[in-house]
Formats: C-alpha cells, sequence, structure tokens
C-alpha cells in the first residue's frame, strides 16, 4: 500500500512538473538556434497535450462521463422479455467463446456478395468491399474498426427496448451497454440506490413499496387540497357576490400562492354578473393576472391591465397573461374604475 501511494504522488508530480520543464527546455533552445526552437515548440505542444491527457487519468478527470448505454435498431416490430433474456444469454456466450473477428476483401462483383448480408451499399461504391467475419457467427460488410474477438468486449447487458417510428416503419430500438460500460451502469445504478435507501428510510427490497405509499398519499392530499381550495374558492365568491350586490362594478382577488387553474375557479364563480373581477397570483414582481366578465370590457380593457402590470396576455372573454409588477395592482383597479366610470358619464 506504500508503495503505491508513493508511485502515485511520484506520477501526479511528474505530470503535473512535465509542461513547466518542457517551457524551460524551449527557451533554452530558442537561445540556440531559432529553427530549434520551432521544432522544440512543436514537442512540446505534442506532449503538453499527451500530459493534460494522463494526469486527468491519474487524477480520475475523465471518469464523469455519464453515457453508458447504446442503441441498436432491430428490423423487428416486437421482442418480448423471453427473447430479450434468451438474446442476452446467447450474445455473452459468443462473446465467452472468444469467436476471432477476421476483415477480408472481396471484389464488388464477387458471387459472395449475395450471400452476405447487408443493408446495401451506397451509391457511388467502386472497387472491392471490406467483408468482417465473426467465425461461427456471421460474415457482413462493414468498413469500421473492430476487435479481433468477441471475447474482448467482456459482457454485454440488454437493458430495455422501445418502439421507434422511421419513414413509415415500426421497429424495436434495443438498448444495450457492453465491456466496461456495464461495470459504470452498475456503478450509476448502486449510487442511485444508496441515495433512495437514505430518502426512503427503506432497504432495496422496500423501495417500491415505499414509493407506492408515497403516491397514494399524495393522490390523498391532492384530492383533500382540491376539496378545500373549492371551499375557500366559494367563500370568496360569495364575499364577492355581496360587494357587487353592494354596487361595486370591479372586484378583485389577490393570492400569493395560486395558478391560472385557480383564477379560472374565481372566474367561473362570478359568471353571469355584470362586474369586472381582476385575479392575480404571485408578486411583488413576476406572477399571473386574469380580468373576467363582460366579454366586450375584457376586450377593450385587458390589454390595458397587462400594460400597467407590465405583462402580457391575451384570450377571449377572459383575458390573462404573465406579469412582472404584479405590485402594479392598485393602478390597474383605479384605470378599471376609471374607464367604467366614463363609460357611464358618456351621453
Amino acid at each position: 500500500f506504500v508503495c503505491f501511494c508513493c508511485l502515485f504522488v511520484l506520477l501526479l508530480l511528474f505530470f503535473c512538473l512535465l509542461p513547466v520543464f518542457l517551457f524551460l527546455c524551449c527557451v533554452l533552445f530558442f537561445c540556440v538556434s531559432p529553427l530549434s526552437s520551432c521544432c522544440v515548440a512543436f514537442v512540446f505542444g505534442f506532449l503538453l497535450s499527451v500530459s493534460a491527457r494522463l494526469r486527468n487519468v491519474v487524477l480520475g478527470a475523465e471518469a464523469s462521463d455519464s453515457t453508458v448505454s447504446t442503441t441498436l435498431d432491430l428490423g423487428t416490430e416486437e421482442l418480448r422479455p423471453e427473447e430479450l433474456q434468451r438474446l442476452e444469454q446467447r450474445t455473452n456466450e459468443a462473446i465467452w467463446e472468444g469467436h476471432p473477428v477476421t476483415p477480408r476483401w472481396i471484389a464488388q462483383d464477387s458471387e459472395e456478395v449475395e450471400k452476405i448480408r447487408c443493408r446495401g451499399l451506397p451509391e457511388g461504391v467502386v472497387g472491392p468491399l471490406r467483408v468482417l467475419e465473426f467465425e461461427g457467427i456471421d460474415t457482413n460488410l462493414c468498413c469500421g474498426t473492430h476487435v479481433k474477438s468477441t471475447a474482448h468486449l467482456s459482457r454485454v447487458k440488454l437493458l430495455h427496448t422501445e418502439r421507434v417510428r422511421d419513414r413509415g416503419k415500426t421497429h424495436v430500438r434495443l438498448h444495450f451497454a457492453a465491456g466496461d460500460r456495464v461495470l459504470r451502469f452498475l456503478d450509476v445504478v448502486w449510487q442511485r440506490q444508496l441515495q433512495l435507501n437514505s430518502l426512503l428510510a427503506v432497504a432495496p427490497d422496500g423501495h417500491i413499496a415505499a414509493v407506492e405509499a408515497l403516491l397514494t398519499t399524495k393522490k390523498e392530499q391532492t384530492k383533500e387540497v382540491k376539496s378545500l381550495l373549492e371551499e375557500v374558492v366559494d367563500f370568496t365568491a360569495q364575499r364577492l357576490k355581496q360587494r357587487a350586490a353592494e354596487g361595486e362594478k370591479v372586484l378583485d382577488v389577490h393570492r400569493e400562492k395560486g395558478d391560472m387553474d385557480l383564477m379560472k375557479m374565481f372566474a367561473a364563480a362570478m359568471d353571469g354578473l355584470d362586474v369586472l373581477l381582476l385575479t392575480t397570483c404571485g408578486g411583488p414582481d413576476a406572477g399571473t393576472f386574469m380580468l373576467s366578465g363582460p366579454p366586450d370590457l375584457v376586450a377593450e380593457l385587458g390589454p390595458k391591465v397587462g400594460a400597467i402590470l407590465e405583462g402580457r396576455g391575451g384570450g377571449k372573454g377572459r383575458y390573462q397573461g404573465k406579469a412582472e409588477k404584479i405590485s402594479n395592482r392598485p393602478e390597474a383597479l383605479d384605470m378599471l374604475r376609471k374607464s367604467l366610470a366614463d363609460r357611464a358619464s358618456a351621453p
């Protein structure tokens, strides 16, 4: 263990001090010969990049890549779970058997071309074709780089499938991890499981039951909150209707916490009354607003309310939108009252 720590420290010092050493070499050679300085500068740049790369490896800076899965589109519309399991088992068996992977070249007019599995050659291809042969498994055309043996893949884990639509056809997209990415995926899952253990305060085999209980509780609480909210809206609407009966033509409701659905509930509760209702949520700066009431008045005065609140909106019958200055609500109410008074006094 002591030897390992010493070796790690030496490597760390080497990769950190290497750029400084090379810089001093550049200065020395520059004093001797301009031509030599150019050569050393090139070498310096190359070794500096290598040094940075190796230093990242030593310090673990390249271990942050969270992309561990790859996809492959299959020529089938369905892949059942039992088929996926058998496919994974057979694939890993082929990997562990260590089949040689050998590239070779054949003429484009060879009779063998018709026997090789291929999606078709691109237009304009000339010359010989590169064939990749997985001994005892498959032979196909491919110009990419490959391992020399299936054993180099180490292992494959088939994760899940999804149905995708492409060019009018439906096929299965297979998500999988291979090689060291399987271990990386396992590490990600394990770390997530530890976090869930802490958050849910249960062992892994109790995660599903704990989440189901939380969802059930949330559903019940959502119903209760909705019922209480309806009571609040009904109580507030009764007060608004009383104000309207006393002759008020411009009414208002403000809630620091609320959304567009809440404002719609207030507006619906006042439908049929010949009054304007300005409902706002949020503030004192950003928030949402809604002006409801007689459609002609809403269409005329809604944009003016939005301008005063420094917001924008739209809609028919109800003018609603987002604003940056909910605190300007008193000015908006004054404008509405003045507009209605001017209408009433007009000949």
